[in-house]
């Protein structure tokens, strides 16, 4: 296990080992060449591999950073995207088993809000793109939106999920070195992603009256067709705040 906070204007980190328990914590070099003065972390996200890689990244007021280590050796720092005048909102972290990784974020545009994507081969990070520019992408209060979430599988495949609320829920895939984009329903709210080391995955949604709907894929198949989970006449209540979904490891 590792466990990452920010502390005094720094970053730090902690292994866990069931044999000697929590490790001395250590400050993540976040910083960039020729930086003097200290930065200030606005937010962090933190994951690490089946290798125990720890792959760090970081929301300062002027960029995105990110900073990997292995076998307790801090590869040099990456700039994932430099801002002049925009603060980036929440970035999301995701980290699969091989060390692919992807983090997902928000920017304030002139009209709404963009929904930005890098991608980690588990080497180097790729350029960001943009998945999403609407002016409906998760409005309210972006800085504590909880409707992102990405997942990935054991080859790299990667998926993200996200609500633009009012509107709709739609998915990315990564695959090939591409992104794809799916409208999945434009009745849903409070969607949950859930994915398996196979590839399996299934994203299920609150449609409103008591109603969870589904749709999954496996491997390189299509997204399903939405399919209904629960009948509305049976719930003595029919609300549902926020449905929950797992996988097991034989996709069920």
């Amino acid at each position: 296990a590792r466990m990452t906070w920010c502390a005094s204007g720094e970053v730090r980190s902690s292994g866990y080992r069931v044999a000697g328990g929590w490790s001395v914590p250590v400050a993540v070099p976040l910083a960039l060449p020729g930086e003097t003065a200290p930065t200030t972390y606005w937010r962090i996200g933190a994951g690490i591999d089946m290798s125990g890689a720890l792959q760090v990244v970081a929301n300062t007021r002027y960029d995105l950073r990110a900073v990997r280590g292995v076998a307790g050796v801090w590869e040099p720092v990456s700039v994932i995207r430099s801002f002049n005048s925009t603060t980036p909102l929440n970035p999301y972290l995701a980290v699969g088993v091989n060390g692919h990784a992807v983090m997902a974020w928000l920017e304030p545009a002139i009209a709404g809000y963009q929904l930005w994507v890098a991608y980690h081969d588990g080497a180097v990070w790729s350029p960001p793109v943009i998945l999403e520019e609407d002016t409906g992408l998760v409005m309210g209060n972006p800085p504590s939106s909880p409707w992102i979430q990405i997942a990935l599988d054991n080859t790299g495949a990667a998926v993200l999920v996200w609500e633009r609320i009012g509107q709709d829920v739609r998915a990315g895939r990564y695959r090939a070195g591409v992104w794809e984009t799916t409208v999945l329903t434009t009745t849903g709210t409070a969607p949950h992603l859930a994915t398996n080391a196979n590839g399996d995955v299934r994203v299920a949604w609150d449609a409103g009256s008591g109603e969870v709907w589904s749709r999954h894929f496996s491997g390189a198949q299509s997204w399903s067709a939405p399919v209904q989970l629960t009948d509305r006449t049976r719930l003595d209540t029919p609300i549902i705040n926020i449905p929950l979904v797992e996988l097991a490891p034989d996709g069920k």
